[in-house]
């Protein structure tokens, strides 16, 4: 088994990357290791600020843990939710996910 899975990630800014992301951290963790992007898990990762808001592809929405009552509420105060509008921060990576696709919302 591998301890890593390649995420393609789409910025702000349009601009696409492939990252590495290792299994049992989160995306949030994966993103800020890997990109410098501004106000993108600002809280650290407990599910206070929504800064990690991200759109997940569709095909692997139902391979993830659905979102809790604390993550659909922060979901709340982004600008655009959509149906798969997630928390980077409340979604650990697993070996399902290799090759996901998931695009960074705008900035609340």
């Amino acid at each position: 088994m591998s301890n890593t899975v390649k995420l393609h990630v789409t910025d702000r800014a349009g601009q696409e990357y492939q990252i590495e992301a290792l299994v049992g951290f989160t995306i949030k963790d994966a993103i800020v290791r890997t990109l410098q992007l501004e106000h993108f898990g600002d809280c650290g990762g407990c599910c206070a600020c929504a800064t990690c808001h991200v759109y997940i592809d569709d095909k692997y929405v139902s391979k993830l843990e659905e979102a809790d009552e604390d993550e659909l509420e922060m979901i709340e105060i982004t600008e655009v939710q959509k149906e798969n509008s997630r928390l980077g921060c409340m979604i650990p990576i697993t070996e399902d996910m290799d090759g996901m696709k998931l695009i960074v919302a705008q900035d609340i």
